[in-house]
């Protein structure tokens, strides 16, 4: 593929194969963002060559590889430590979740590795007593906080040759249709 334009929510990411198509996308993402009036990142966030930041990760798209920076590995290791010492607060521990999931997406891992971590999100976890409330771990959580603490050492990144060969990844969804002939279909 020549040229790919992804976007989530507010962070797009345009990638092209050589100078015309690169000042090309350039032009037209000028064109587009001008036309709508929008207002772009500040020019420290901004990137061109054969690397970017996308998404909190580092995409190498020449060498097919994609990395976690290493601040957010220590801060998630940080965090981990603290959540099994039950000495973090709920505000912090749904952060770590959702680092954590960004994690699990970047190195291919099923859902199983969070089971359990949303226990505290619950009626009668810690979110009960709001963003200041300290997270108590669970035996299921304490397991699979030590298990993540293991994996980040491991895992700070992925080719995309695993994605492409769907290694480790859960069968994808299925289509399910209901259909019926009765033309009134109820009273």
């Amino acid at each position: 593929r020549l040229f790919a334009a992804y976007y989530y929510t507010d962070d797009p990411i345009l990638v092209v194969v050589g100078v015309d198509r690169a000042l090309r996308a350039l032009r037209v993402w000028r064109t587009l963002t001008n036309n709508l009036g929008l207002i772009m990142a500040i020019p420290e966030k901004r990137c061109l060559g054969s690397w970017a930041k996308w998404l909190g990760v580092i995409i190498v798209a020449a060498l097919g590889i994609v990395i976690v920076p290493k601040d957010k590995i220590l801060r998630a290791m940080r965090t981990i430590t603290i959540a099994l010492g039950n000495r973090l607060e709920f505000s912090s521990y749904r952060s770590l979740c959702g680092l954590l999931e960004h994690f699990r997406a970047v190195n291919l891992s099923g859902r199983n590795v969070m089971h359990g971590l949303y226990q505290p999100h619950g009626p009668d976890g810690a979110s009960r007593d709001g963003p200041d409330g300290i997270v108590r771990c669970t035996p299921l959580m304490t397991k699979q906080l030590q298990r993540w603490a293991r994996l980040l050492t491991r895992s700070s990144g992925v080719s995309v040759k695993r994605a492409l060969l769907r290694e480790n990844l859960e069968p994808s969804a299925g289509l399910w249709v209901a259909a019926c002939s009765d033309a009134c279909f109820g009273d």
